[in-house]
């Protein structure tokens, strides 16, 4: 973050603070992305799904579903505003 003093005698910061504000709002986006994205233990050790029975279950998850609330997102975005 940078400040300058421009020549009519005004502080100017550069990011501008809606920028600042847009950046940490985002970052909640990408959290939230990074943990949908982590991959189950199961998922490495038995990348086909079979086991070594011969017959994968076709509802396994690859990745974690975690409990994320809307609600509790968008207050705490709200916290950032």
């Amino acid at each position: 973050m940078h400040i300058n003093f421009s020549s009519s005698f005004r502080i100017v910061f550069t990011p501008t603070f809606p920028d600042v504000e847009s950046a940490v709002l985002d970052t909640y986006d990408i959290m939230i992305k990074a943990a949908n994205d982590v991959p189950r233990f199961e998922h490495y050790l038995d990348p086909d799904g079979t086991g070594g029975a011969g017959g994968g279950d076709e509802e396994r998850l690859e990745h974690l579903k975690p409990t994320i609330l809307p609600e509790i997102v968008d207050e705490m975005k709200q916290r950032v505003k």
